[in-house]
């Protein structure tokens, strides 16, 4: 479990005064960096419990003179940042794993193979078989060039954290746009990648499979090494897009109780639709925008539940 929240240090003197409001006896309380907002400078204070650091119990927002701020434009700016500062830090397994998770190192090995079985079965193939192996080709050139991508922007993401953590006493909002555009872009890139996945299972796995596992073909398939190779490969991405798929429908239904999920499919039942979504709406500011809906409803001081 995660025990500080990124960018968030012990809060003492005017600033614990002006939480003490909303502090029961036995939580905590920190504050962020003084983050930028409209040309001036506010810090976010939480109070939290003596446990777990990370997850809020009530926040708000002051100026630097500890005074706080009951405006809500202001604050779910500031809000908005915090809640894409807590996905990067909740993430950070993930963006980990990113920088292993390298395409070409895994697949330019197999692509010339892949090639030379595509060429060998050319004369049994019919039409939608000849697609099928096709799009597995492009499948394989899209995820080393989505996850070379990816790496970049990880490699990106985890200086800004050292930034976050050692090099910086503020947040400008030139800096917060930018960690906010990184950290998005990582997050289209993986939208990308489930779209791409799904639309495999929906065009390439299956057929693919029964090409390589019918008998008539070992003739033309010289390479049992490689067979076994792909066959591995695809049952990884079968089980890759099931799990994705079962996360998929479990966050549209927690979005769905703070914000209007509009042209989403909340149920998820049509798969051609759903990898459109992936890659023409952006489902990830979707997610923000429940999380800050949620933050502004159940922690923010000033907020209605409150």
């Amino acid at each position: 479990m995660l025990r500080h929240y990124i960018t968030f240090r012990p809060v003492a003197g005017i600033f614990e005064n002006a939480i003490q409001p909303y502090k029961k006896w036995y939580q905590m309380v920190d504050m962020s960096l003084p983050i930028e907002v409209d040309g001036n400078y506010y810090h976010i204070l939480r109070t939290t419990g003596p446990i777990d650091r990370v997850s809020p119990k009530k926040v708000v927002v002051c100026d630097e003179d500890a005074v706080l701020i009951e405006n809500e434009e202001i604050s779910r700016k500031c809000f908005r940042f915090y809640i894409y500062l807590g996905q990067y830090e909740f993430a950070n397994k993930k963006l980990k794993a990113d920088l292993k998770q390298d395409g070409a190192k895994r697949y330019n090995p197999i692509i010339p193979e892949y090639k030379k079985m595509m060429t060998d079965l050319a004369p049994v193939l019919n039409e939608s078989e000849t697609e099928a192996m096709a799009y597995h080709l492009f499948y394989f050139e899209e995820i080393i060039r989505i996850t070379t991508l990816r790496i970049e922007l990880v490699e990106k993401l985890f200086k800004f954290k050292e930034q976050l953590r050692h090099e910086i006493d503020k947040v400008t909002n030139t800096m917060m746009e930018e960690i906010m555009n990184t950290f998005h872009q990582w997050l289209m890139c993986s939208s990308e990648l489930q779209a791409v996945l799904y639309e495999d299972g929906l065009r390439a796995r299956g057929v693919l499979r029964r090409l390589l596992k019918d008998p008539k073909n070992k003739q033309y398939i010289k390479d049992e090494a490689i067979v076994r190779e792909i066959l591995d490969d695809l049952d990884q991405g079968e089980a890759a897009s099931t799990r994705l798929l079962r996360i998929e429908k479990e966050q549209r239904k927690a979005f769905a109780e703070w914000i209007d999920l509009g042209e989403l499919d909340q149920e998820v039942s049509n798969m051609e639709k759903l990898i459109k979504e992936l890659r023409c709406i952006d489902i990830e500011d979707k997610s923000i925008s429940a999380n800050l809906e949620e933050l502004m409803e159940e922690y923010w001081a000033f907020g209605s539940s409150c």
